[in-house]
């Protein structure tokens, strides 16, 4: 009798952003290549359309599963702001807070599909501990952002002063710059991290074993070692995964990453 296939299930679960979710469809199309695995993707319906797009133009519908995630009612954040495409610069903060409604459906979610990991991104530490307290599910951080902006994200949030950290070119040079991310910083201490100030090496913490980046060694190997060294965690870089339906020319336009800075994507 030939012996059955297991097939490995993996629970994604990104943040609300074009810029978050298309990463993990395009770590889901390489993982999907390699092994035998089944993804369940989780996010609001507002985000299907467009993930549907991508799962059908890569024929991955078998393998490919949308989970509806719920977020509690708002008459300030109706159901098409539950996503950052074409949101209002003034309710980002607010579609975040709203984010963290939604621990019960995740919680729910968990205990439906059973997975055997779930990925999580950087606005929800709780889906770690949820996954934790089901029967003690593995749960791996994978954030789109590169290792240079988390390293001085890191830093800053830990140290405060930007004086000795170890790469001055990163440094946010406009106090009005400095002041924004101060604000988000304290922002996400107070609603999503439930008063922790660690809210960069959280998630670091949380992650079973290691933690994966959209980054690469030849790109940002020195920034990789300095995050992996103080968050004590060890860090997998998956590339760039880039698209490969988009325009090429976009390709070679240097990113543009930083966490004071927010567009409709989300990136």
């Amino acid at each position: 009798m030939a012996s059955e296939t297991t097939t490995f299930r993996i629970l994604m679960f990104p943040w609300l952003a074009n810029g978050h979710i298309f990463p993990y469809l395009e770590l889901s199309k390489r993982l999907l290549i390699r092994k035998n695995f089944h993804i369940y993707l989780c996010s609001t319906p507002i985000n299907f359309t467009s993930i549907n797009t991508f799962i059908h133009n890569n024929n991955l519908s078998e393998s490919i599963q949308l989970v509806q995630l719920h977020l509690q009612p708002s008459h300030e954040l109706p159901p098409h702001y539950h996503t950052t495409k074409n949101l209002p610069a003034d309710l980002f903060l607010t579609l975040l807070k709203a984010f963290q409604t939604a621990k019960s459906s995740f919680s729910d979610i968990i205990t439906a599909l059973k997975p055997d990991l779930v990925m999580y991104d950087g606005f929800q530490p709780w889906a770690a501990r949820l996954a934790s307290s089901q029967g003690y599910i593995p749960a791996v951080y994978f954030t789109p952002l590169g290792a240079a902006t988390i390293s001085y994200a890191y830093h800053h949030c830990v140290c405060g002063d930007d004086g000795d950290f170890p790469f001055q070119e990163l440094c946010l040079k406009d106090d009005h710059e400095r002041k924004t991310l101060d604000h988000l910083l304290q922002f996400l201490s107070h609603n999503v991290f439930d008063g922790d100030k660690d809210v960069v090496p959280m998630n670091y913490k949380l992650s079973t074993d290691f933690a994966l980046l959209k980054t690469s060694r030849g790109f940002e190997g020195n920034y990789i070692d300095y995050v992996s060294a103080v968050c004590h965690r060890k860090l997998l870089p998956v590339g760039p995964l880039l698209q490969m339906l988009i325009d090429p020319t976009r390709i070679m336009r240097p990113p543009r990453q930083s966490l004071t800075r927010y567009n409709s994507d989300g990136q």
